[in-house]
């Protein structure tokens, strides 16, 4: 999905994937942003790989307090190619 930029749908009331526990993005190099209901998920793991524009996604930064708030349990693997 070299072309995907962007995957947002922001809806405070949105249901879904409910039992997604892993999630691995490929090769997705104009991916800006990931929407704010996939943190809202029981997402346990988020692999990126070769989308370096969403590398705000990762420990330690500012957006992993927002995401690990609302997904205690959620473990980012940044993969670089």
């Amino acid at each position: 999905m070299k072309e995907w930029e962007d995957w947002t749908k922001e809806d405070s009331e949105i249901t879904i994937m409910p039992c997604l526990s892993e999630l691995t993005i490929l090769h997705c190099p104009l991916l800006k942003a990931l929407p704010d209901f996939l943190f809202k998920t029981p997402l346990e793991t988020l692999r990126i790989r070769g989308s370096e524009r969403v590398a705000r996604y990762q420990e330690g930064n500012g957006e992993w307090a927002k995401i690990s708030a609302t997904n205690p349990n959620i473990r980012i693997i940044r993969e670089y190619l």
